[in-house]
């Protein structure tokens, strides 16, 4: 789990992990995601066990630690990791009950208040000794963590919109009003000592609590003129970028989705005011994502673009926010909002892999989006595709190694 799966979504803080007052749900759950790299027949057996098993106690074990926060938000982040698994799972029955079972994730982040927690967590006041900077680095650590999971519950209710339902999201935007994910640096240090190195030092560090999600999503929205000035534009790392290029997919999704009840001849209102938005925002956030490359501290903490995490490494996903557009402004839209989820969900991987091979050429001719969706939509027809091993799952959205 540490060595391979949190290298590409950093969700626990391996700095402060102690695995004698943690659940056994959550040790059972991390197992699983690293038994997803070692991919032998029994690997793949405990992965499907510990899904089913974790499913069957949940409600169980929730109910017994009323009272006990902590290890409630341990519990929904154990729900939250097998649920990567299982909606980017290759094998289609998992798919399916994962899609089934995003609701209940939704339904118990809300029953636990977890988000409420996290949102009302406040950085320690005081770090005089080295006993209260080791307990401030530890409860932080715990904050983190929990926020990490809390989002990753948000892209994956982004990426059941896009991979599956396109239906609206099942959690209300207010609901995460909360903070991005640190930079890597602070996350990274392997003492309480280093890490208040850290934020002694002065900016681009960000503040020890992330920068406030609304604060990012509000740049996403504003007007060309805001980012005349290279000053102006607000500064985040690759983690939060992540998030909000799969925000603005869930949303182009959702446009799809309901465009096959309501066509755009059929309300053109909706069709003019619908694509200067969306130019706008693609224009924001590659304008933030060149901000964060040119940035020597961010560039630092990230390394190399072809080597990048599977949360830092959003600019396949900006592409296929431009194939999408793509198919809204074309007759196409119709095909994908009309697509069975096993058909919808081999197209955009099939994307995603063509885009990244495009990414990894360092092609300076920017590839036919539109031809490369007509073939691949083609592949498919109306019958029900079957994946090979290995060319659709969660791996195959991870950087090679």
């Amino acid at each position: 789990f540490f060595e391979t799966f949190s290298t590409q979504i950093p969700v626990v803080h391996r700095g402060t992990w102690r695995t004698e007052d943690k659940p056994p749900i959550l040790i059972r759950s991390m197992q699983a995601c690293g038994a997803l790299f070692v991919n032998t027949r029994k690997a793949n057996k405990f992965v499907s066990e510990t899904i089913a098993l974790v499913r069957d106690a949940i409600a169980e074990e929730i109910a017994a630690t009323v009272g006990n926060p902590m290890i409630q938000d341990y519990l929904v982040l154990a729900i939250v990791l097998l649920q990567t698994i299982g909606l980017h799972h290759e094998d289609k029955a998992h798919r399916d009950s994962s899609s089934l079972w995003h609701g209940m994730l939704v339904m118990v982040i809300r029953h636990t208040r977890s988000i409420e927690r996290s949102r009302n967590w406040a950085p320690p006041e005081s770090l005089d000794d080295f006993e209260s900077l080791e307990a401030a680095w530890r409860n932080w650590g715990f904050y983190e963590t929990i926020k990490r999971g809390l989002l990753l519950a948000h892209l994956l209710d982004c990426s059941h919109c896009v991979l599956f339902s396109g239906m609206p999201s099942a959690f209300q935007p207010i609901e995460f009003d909360m903070n991005a994910p640190c930079d890597e640096s602070l996350w990274k240090a392997p003492t309480a000592i280093e890490w208040y190195a850290l934020l002694s030092m002065p900016p681009p560090c960000t503040a020890l609590s992330g920068v406030p999600m609304r604060h990012a999503l509000q740049a996403l929205q504003q007007p060309p003129s805001d980012f005349e000035n290279p000053a102006d534009i607000l500064l985040l790392n690759k983690f939060t970028l992540f998030i909000l290029i799969h925000e603005v997919l869930r949303k182009l999704y959702s446009q799809l989705h309901n465009y096959t009840s309501t066509p755009w001849s059929a309300d053109p209102l909706s069709h003019a005011l619908f694509f200067p938005e969306f130019t706008r925002i693609l224009h924001n956030w590659a304008q933030m994502w060149m901000k964060n490359l040119s940035n020597s501290h961010l560039a630092k903490d990230d390394g190399d673009l072809a080597d990048l995490p599977f949360v830092c490494d959003a600019l396949p996903y900006y592409w296929l926010s431009h194939v999408t557009f793509w198919a809204l402004h074309s007759q196409s839209a119709g095909w994908i909002g009309g697509m069975t989820q096993q058909n919808r969900f081999f197209v955009i991987n099939e994307w995603l892999r063509r885009i990244r091979l495009f990414l990894k050429s360092n092609n300076n001719t920017p590839p036919d989006l539109a031809k490369e969706f007509k073939i691949i939509y083609q592949q498919v027809g109306e019958v029900e595709f079957r994946f090979s091993l290995g060319q659709c799952g969660l791996l195959s959205f991870f950087p090679e190694r």
